[in-house]
């Protein structure tokens, strides 16, 4: 590859809380988790640019970030993975998912940051940096980012080609499209 691994999309704080359960609530019958540790990392778009970044490539993030005390923490992590993010402005909260977990297993998700937030356009940068793109990979989990159609203009000028996957997240199918010069073909799987 001679040009970066570009992930476009919606970058999410994913955080497992561990914990054991011993008792119940005295208000309600619920159990009591007694926080023992937690682990975060990035998800969604995130989570896709740390594993490419993990396979040895040059990755670039493209991604509306809060901010916020979420969107600091993921910033650190993709930074920690060897990421180059190139932050949109997020209006709101950090999306998260929290899972509170006991013996191995889920209890409960909590989710917090609400709907999709309004974003900003992208930056002169972003776009030269999908011009140098060898693959370019969008994950969107439906958050309805600006960027997408001022970068999907930059795209159709190119001369990336797209294979097209689609993924389950949740109840609903999320399209997660790649380009790539070095294939020239359009793959679905």
């Amino acid at each position: 590859m001679t040009g970066p691994v570009v992930v476009l999309g919606d970058t999410l704080l994913d955080r497992d809380v561990e914990g054991v359960v011993n008792r119940l609530c005295p208000d309600s019958p619920v159990p009591v988790l007694d926080e023992a540790a937690h682990v975060d990392r990035p998800g969604g778009a995130g989570l896709s640019a740390v594993f490419a970044a993990a396979q040895g490539a040059e990755v670039v993030l493209v991604t509306a970030l809060a901010d916020d005390a979420g969107g600091a923490r993921l910033s650190v992590l993709l930074a920690a993975a060897g990421v180059q993010v190139y932050p949109l402005r997020l209006a709101g909260a950090t999306p998260e998912k929290i899972r509170l977990r006991a013996g191995g297993r889920v209890l409960l998700r909590h989710d917090r940051g609400g709907g999709a937030g309004e974003s900003g356009e992208p930056a002169e940068a972003v776009l030269r940096v999908l011009d140098r793109a060898s693959v370019v990979l969008v994950s969107d989990y439906g958050r309805g980012w600006r960027g997408r159609a001022r970068c999907g203009r930059r795209w159709r000028r190119s001369r990336l080609r797209w294979c097209g996957i689609r993924i389950r997240a949740g109840r609903r199918r999320c399209p997660v499209r790649t380009w790539s010069r070095r294939t020239r073909r359009r793959c679905v799987s």
